[in-house]
Parts: C-alpha cells; sequence; structure tokens
C-alpha cells in the first residue's frame, strides 16, 4: 500500500541514486547565514533554542540545530520554517514564526502584508525582505542547479501537454475518491497551486478524460521519466496529505491507480529514499 512520507514538496532534486547527499551536506556546511538586523539575529536565536529545549534533532546530522547548517535566512525560512509542517506547527503554537516584524529588516508589520506561503503555512515579511527573499531564492537556485531559472518549473514543462493534462485528471480523480468527506477546500488550493506550474484548463482536462478515458490517461503517465514521476509522486503524496485521515480504501485505489501506470511498490520505496534529501524550493507564491 503506498506509504505516506512526510517531507517538504516540491522540492530540488539532488541525484536519484542518492550519491550527492553529501555534498547537499557540504554546499550546507560551507555557508554562514548572514543577519540583516539585530532583530533576525533574535528571531533565528528564539526559533534554535526552542527547538533544541524542545530536543527536536536534526535529521541530517544527528544533533541539536546550528544556524551555519543554513546558507542564508531564505534557505531557512522556506525550506525549514515553513517546509516542515512539524516544525511549523511546534513554533507557531509558541508564536514564533510570525512576530509583526520582518524576519529580514526587523520593521513592524501588520498581517495584511507581504508574505511566502506553502500549504496554507505562511511567513510575514515586509516589502524590502520581500525583495531580499526574491534575491537570495535567486541566488540559492543559481548556485545549486547553475541556471536562472526554476528547475521545478523546468520540470513540469518537460511534461507534454496531454501529460499535464492527465496528471491534472490523477490529482482530481484522487479528490473524487473521497467522495463527500475529505478536506475539498484544502485540496481544491492544492490544485491551483499545482496548475500554476502545469497551466492547463482544467475543463479541457475532464473534456480530455470523458472523451479518451482512463486508459489513455493511463498510457499519458506510463511514458513519463523517472525524475516526471518522482514529481507525479509528490504531487500525489501532497494531494493524500490535504486528507488529515485518509480512508484506506483510498489509499487502496491510488496503489492500484499507481501500479496501472507503471509505479510499483519497489518503484515507491526507491523514490522514498529520494525524498530525504528533498529540500523546499521554489514551490512559492508571493
Amino acid at each position: 500500500m503506498l506509504k505516506l512520507v512526510d517531507s517538504p514538496t516540491l522540492s530540488f532534486i539532488i541525484n536519484p541514486d542518492g550519491t550527492d547527499r553529501a555534498n547537499l551536506l557540504n554546499f550546507k556546511k560551507k555557508k554562514i547565514m548572514k543577519y540583516y538586523s539585530s532583530f533576525t539575529e533574535e528571531y533565528v536565536h528564539d526559533i534554535f533554542k526552542a527547538l533544541n529545549d524542545a530536543k527536536f534533532v536534526d535529521k541530517y546530522y544527528g544533533k541539536p540545530f546550528n544556524y551555519n547548517n543554513f546558507k542564508n535566512l531564505t534557505d531557512f525560512l522556506q525550506g525549514f520554517v515553513i517546509g516542515n509542517i512539524e516544525i511549523y506547527e511546534f513554533l507557531n503554537q509558541k508564536g514564533l514564526v510570525n512576530r509583526l516584524r520582518c524576519p529580514y529588516t526587523g520593521q513592524q508589520i501588520g498581517f495584511y502584508c507581504s508574505y511566502w506561503s506553502y500549504q496554507n503555512r505562511a511567513i510575514h515579511v515586509s516589502d524590502e525582505g520581500l525583495k531580499i527573499m526574491q534575491c537570495e531564492a535567486d541566488e540559492n537556485n543559481k548556485e545549486q542547479f547553475g541556471t536562472d531559472g526554476n528547475p521545478v518549473l523546468e520540470i513540469y514543462n518537460s511534461f507534454t501537454l496531454y501529460q499535464k493534462m492527465s496528471l491534472m485528471n490523477l490529482l482530481i480523480t484522487i479528490v473524487e475518491y473521497d467522495g463527500d468527506q475529505g478536506n475539498h477546500k484544502k485540496e481544491q488550493e492544492y490544485l491551483n497551486e499545482i496548475n500554476k506550474y502545469l497551466n492547463v484548463k482544467i475543463d479541457e482536462c475532464m473534456a480530455y478524460l470523458q472523451i479518451f478515458g482512463f486508459k489513455r490517461m493511463e498510457e499519458d503517465l506510463k511514458t513519463l521519466t523517472e525524475i516526471q514521476k518522482f514529481y507525479l509522486l509528490l504531487d500525489v503524496k501532497d494531494m493524500v496529505n490535504c486528507d488529515s485521515n485518509p480512508s484506506v480504501i483510498k489509499l487502496q485505489r491510488i496503489d492500484a491507480q499507481l501500479d496501472r501506470i507503471g509505479i510499483t511498490n519497489e518503484d515507491i520505496e526507491k523514490f522514498e529514499k529520494w525524498f530525504d534529501v528533498c529540500y523546499l524550493f521554489y514551490k512559492k507564491s508571493f
């Protein structure tokens, strides 16, 4: 049966064979986070102190968290504070995520301000802080990938139009497995989010499915490359996680659907190993 993995998505991918895991760690170790204001230092310090006092352990290093493990503040905020739901909920309950001041500049801000969000988790920043965040995200992207482009968008752009439409139909089908149950509002929000990358018309996707049926959808998705299938699984996982308590029947149907598009339990186990070296990067809504 499909096993859910608690890890941030969508992400930049280290080499599928896992050989670059050490390179990711070395990449992080070489960098020291830049503090833009005295409040930045206080903000980061308070978060690490709360996590270490609560005995959270950095899964990469197997020891207490350290700010030197992050390249910059954007790396820390996007991939760690917002990207990890367990850490976010713990910190948010303590009032350490949004403190009515910009984490970058220390400026006083309200709740009606610029923000960066992922899966309904948001970090509030000033307009100036947002510019710094965007700049650092671009720098992170260029250094890690040697490109100014968006690596996640590049993956989705490598799908054909019919593959994009079939991926969207697969996700819609997962929603329909819930019937009248499930968190449909959250699922719709995620469909809207993923469609920023697929850029397809929902009514045309549904018409395509109605005309050609599930067999065509499965044929389209069978031809995906390995990295494209990895992203498909990330999307499926996120869609399932929109429902806090998915039924066994729903998971069994998804498992059978994945099998029909050529993704076996062995493939899922291999992909799960990749999840450990995923890092929230460009899945953003400013």
